[in-house]
């Protein structure tokens, strides 16, 4: 997580505080459009995490309408989470938020 990100959710724990609000940081490594992919652009970039993301058809996934045509743009992006470099990566990024704001409640 980089100090901007850390410095921004810092920024709006005290506003939510003011307000007696609180905040739900939903981590999500797929995507269910063909257009977005839930990765840093460094993970698509750098070798070592072999691209950081797969092509996933979405033509059968059950909330899918059977009696629909298929599109082109019917599939989403899934981290690769079995290769070790982009696992790490989320892993890290979990215990920096964790160890970050867990305790601001």
């Amino acid at each position: 997580m980089s100090r901007k990100n850390g410095n921004i959710i810092s920024i709006i724990l005290i506003i939510l505080y003011i307000l007696i609000k609180k905040l739900w940081i939903q981590l999500q490594d797929k995507s269910f459009v063909p257009y977005v992919k839930n990765v840093p652009n460094y993970i698509l970039n750098d070798p070592i995490y072999k691209g950081g993301v797969l092509k996933q058809s979405i033509l059968t996934a059950p909330e899918r309408d059977p009696n629909k045509p298929a599109a082109e743009e019917e599939y989403s992006w899934a981290a690769k989470m079995w290769e070790k470099p982009v696992r790490e990566r989320f892993q890290n990024l979990v215990v920096a938020l964790g160890t970050e704001f867990v305790w601001k409640n």
